[in-house]
């Protein structure tokens, strides 16, 4: 047996020259070059600690703590790099080898008395990404990058014939995350903002959500939502806002009294799961046709009350359109953004409706708004007609003739057409409710 023992802790030292003097540890070779070099202390003393254990020796009665080899400590930035710039890279270790770097007097063993209370967080990689991953936290934590006080005692490189595994080790293990994230709290100022959200959201888009098939309930939804969406707005701005402030006062009175911040992280993340659909929806008021619209037609009322010209039965509507036609001219659906035939095109012609052949669009008055739908600056005089959605909230345009759904009309948005002229409004129309004609 003693003529197969090395020692161990030489196996994590880098061997340029592949001799017996390049494996010795770097200690002296420290003090020479940091003779004359100013010292930048950190805050706490390290220690790198090295184990391997082949699969024998594993199996074997031999104690740990025999296996364990202290590689040197520092306590300065110039000592570290002087340790760290001689071993070798965890991908370059032998498999079931441990690289340990711990707080000076602390042993990476759980009987330490900084450690028998403690637990550890384990990061399960894939061959070949530990090597990266271990140099940044060894940076962070000798840096004092971590913000929780002195609760970690250290970390550990573990190299595995499938894996590598990195550990976290720290002085206790309450499981206060653990606890905060299954408090009341989740409940209250998570899942109940969110659903606000998410009202908030279906009072623009209702159509994937069946309203109509829910009786009178769905009916009452859909009034509330249509009718307070204001209100809805107005209480989730308060409360992104009041999260936003409360995360920021949390975090200044952890750290100047120095306990566990676990708890901000709730807020924090509560405040990016209001903020973050709160910031989409009112961003998408402008780049999909959600604004705050008024009716800028007076005479457009009066059309409303007019019967339409060609009036056809649901069975005849069916027979007469494709599904997709159908859906939005009679239905009111709305086609996804982007998927429109004619979203992108800007040929000299007429476009007319897809029901009825009613000419509703001259080409000229056509420019690209990137809402994802075709825009148009105006219409043919008499040929839509204007009135209030069901929502109350924006303006509709349909064909004159055959009542047929085209989109909505947007008023007071500072987009300009292709001559760079601002345009008064847009009118914005679904490609399926269209068919375009060519050189009229």
């Amino acid at each position: 047996m003693a003529t197969n023992t090395i020692d161990d802790g030489e196996i994590a030292l880098e061997n340029n020259d592949k001799t017996e003097e390049s494996t010795s540890p770097p200690k002296d070779e420290c003090n020479v070059a940091l003779s004359d070099t100013p010292f930048h202390l950190l805050e706490s003393r390290w220690t790198f600690w090295y184990t391997h254990r082949p699969t024998t020796f594993r199996n074997s009665s031999v104690n740990y703590d025999s296996c364990l080899k202290k590689l040197g400590s520092f306590g300065s930035i110039e000592e570290f790099w002087c340790y760290y710039d001689h071993m070798k890279f965890p991908s370059e270790l032998p498999l079931y080898s441990d690289v340990h770097l711990f707080k000076e007097n602390l042993k990476p063993m759980w009987e330490e008395e900084g450690n028998r209370l403690g637990g550890k967080w384990i990061l399960r990689l894939k061959k070949g990404l530990s090597t990266r991953l271990w140099e940044l936290l060894v940076l962070a934590l000798i840096g004092e990058q971590f913000n929780v006080g002195k609760e970690i005692c250290g970390i550990v490189c573990s190299i595995r014939p499938q894996e590598d595994l990195i550990s976290i080790w720290t002085k206790t293990a309450n499981n206060q995350m653990s606890k905060a994230f299954e408090s009341p709290k989740l409940i209250w100022w998570i899942i109940i903002p969110t659903c606000i959200v998410h009202l908030f959201l279906m009072a623009h888009w209702p159509y994937p959500i069946p309203f109509r098939y829910l009786g009178l309930f769905g009916d009452f939804c859909y009034y509330l939502i249509s009718n307070y969406r204001i209100l809805l707005c107005l209480i989730l701005w308060a409360t992104v806002i009041a999260h936003l402030f409360e995360a920021i006062v949390a975090r200044q009175i952890c750290l100047q009294l120095n306990i566990d911040q676990d708890s901000t992280y709730l807020w924090m993340i509560q405040t990016f799961i209001l903020g973050y659909p709160s910031l989409s929806i009112l961003q998408g008021y402008k780049r999909r046709g959600l604004c705050f619209t008024i009716n800028m037609s007076s005479s457009s009322n009066n059309q409303q009350d007019k019967p339409p010209a060609m009036n056809l039965s649901d069975a005849e509507w069916k027979k007469k359109l494709t599904n997709k036609q159908y859906r939005i001219l009679r239905q009111k659906d709305t086609e996804y953004p982007g998927t429109g035939e004619y979203d992108k095109h800007f040929e000299t012609g007429i476009y007319k409706c897809a029901g009825c052949g009613q000419e509703l669009y001259d080409s000229s008055s056509k420019f690209d708004s990137r809402c994802g739908w075709p825009a148009f600056s105006s219409s043919i005089d008499t040929a839509v007609r204007r009135h209030v959605d069901a929502d109350g909230y924006r303006e509709e345009i349909s064909c004159a003739t055959c009542n047929g759904h085209l989109g909505h009309v947007f008023a007071g948005e500072g987009l300009r057409d292709a001559n760079g002229k601002i345009v008064r409004e847009r009118h914005c129309v679904n490609s399926a409710s269209l068919q375009f004609q060519r050189g009229k």
